[in-house]
């Protein structure tokens, strides 16, 4: 009995201690599947470095695991016989050039190079004939205008291949670029961004197109977390977060001045469903994959104890404490056009996350909820609705001197 009383008060500390230890690696581990999830690959790691690849479409083909082939199959497809996972000239007959592109920032340590595509927009000449062939032809040409074009965590470049033509049919040039760590851009394959590197990627391919490019004017293009970093990108600059001082740029350094000043070279931005924040939406994926596997009231329960320290962990790990988020980017892009694309069948970024962003953006502003589009896909929903909002962001940046 004494033996047992004496050991009493060591109980309660070890299972504190295994509760605590449970909740720790839970945490790693729900967080492990958030920042490398099943679809996510990259072919400088695993079966990808075991084969000789004759060429970069040959290399960039195998990062198409089965589970991003089979949302190749029904969001990126361009017709009944036209897969959308090839490259410009053989999916939309677009002659392309392979562009490499220098970092102004790393998003991740030893990453220097972004790679690309650059489809140059059809010239005045030739869209002048189709539109006497037809009539429904955009009126609008846009020969100095380039639209950098940033994918979504876990996909690459070939997610605008059936985009492409929109802008093209209006002398319009696309830059798409696979982000670090995706495609055939720098990394080891350590991990979805989370709008942690987007947005250097963005704005190192925006100054491309400026400086290297020549062209007059840049429109970003982002969906999902590429449209998180395109927002970035256009309120931050080269910055984690909007700097303290920045509302009075005398009191900035040479140093925090170019920074903040490298957002400069975009024009325009266009976010097709962008998560408001990482960690609204970090707690949407947590709360719904617990509900959908355990049911709603138990499974929100425990999702509901378990949230913060899976946050903190996630936080941790992507050195995002003292990072900015996309909702308060926004407020930091002035005088520039933005349109804002979301679909009300959403199942990852819901589209109220639009509206929080789009309330307190700055105008011209522009909201499109697109009825039963799903997360990436609202160009398939309705692709002549998307090339009229899109043709019409562009004639604002056209219009502008």
């Amino acid at each position: 009995m004494d033996g047992l009383s004496s050991a009493q008060p060591w109980l309660l500390p070890c299972i504190l201690s295994g509760v605590f230890i449970v909740v720790a690696l839970l945490s790693w581990l729900i967080s492990e599947m958030m920042l490398r999830p099943s679809w996510y690959s990259h072919p400088e790691f695993g079966h990808y470095n075991r084969h000789n690849f004759s060429s970069p479409e040959e290399r960039l083909a195998a990062t198409l695991p089965p589970t991003i082939l089979g949302d190749a199959i029904f969001t990126w497809r361009i017709s009944e016989t036209i897969s959308g996972v090839g490259n410009p000239l053989s999916d939309v007959n677009l002659p392309f050039t392979n562009v490499e592109i220098p970092l102004l920032r790393p998003g991740m340590p030893g990453n220097t190079t972004l790679r690309g595509w650059l489809v140059k927009g059809e010239d005045k000449q030739q869209q002048q004939q189709q539109q006497q062939q037809d009539q429904d032809a955009a009126p609008h040409f846009f020969g100095d205008m380039c639209v950098v074009a940033v994918h979504g965590g876990g996909r690459d470049r070939r997610q605008w291949l059936r985009h492409m033509p929109v802008f093209h049919s209006v002398g319009c040039s696309v830059l798409t670029i696979d982000c670090e760590e995706h495609g055939l851009s720098d990394g080891r394959g350590r991990r979805v961004g989370w709008a942690t590197y987007e947005q250097f990627d963005a704005l190192s391919a925006a100054h491309y197109a400026r400086q290297t490019l020549g062209y007059r004017r840049v429109v970003m293009l982002g969906t999902s977390m590429g449209g998180a970093g395109v927002l970035m990108a256009a309120g931050y600059g080269l910055w984690d977060r909007f700097p303290s001082r920045g509302e009075r740029p005398g009191w900035l350094t040479p140093l925090e001045k170019s920074r903040l000043e490298a957002r400069d070279c975009i024009d325009a931005v266009i976010a097709e469903n962008p998560p408001a924040s990482r960690e609204a939406l970090a707690s949407h994926i947590v709360h719904k994959a617990f509900a959908d596997a355990l049911g709603r009231v138990f499974g929100g329960v425990l999702a509901a104890l378990l949230w913060p320290p899976v946050w903190a962990t996630l936080s941790a790990r992507l050195g995002a404490f003292s990072r900015g988020e996309p909702v308060d980017a926004v407020t930091h892009i002035k005088g520039k056009p933005l349109l804002l694309i979301h679909g009300t069948r959403d199942a990852l970024i819901p589209w109220q996350q639009a509206e929080t962003i789009f309330a307190v953006a700055n105008e011209p502003k522009t909201l499109w909820i697109v009825e039963g589009a799903t997360h990436t896909a609202t160009y398939n929903a309705d692709p002549q609705a998307w090339a009229r909002h899109v043709h019409a962001l562009l004639a604002q940046v056209g219009s502008r001197e």
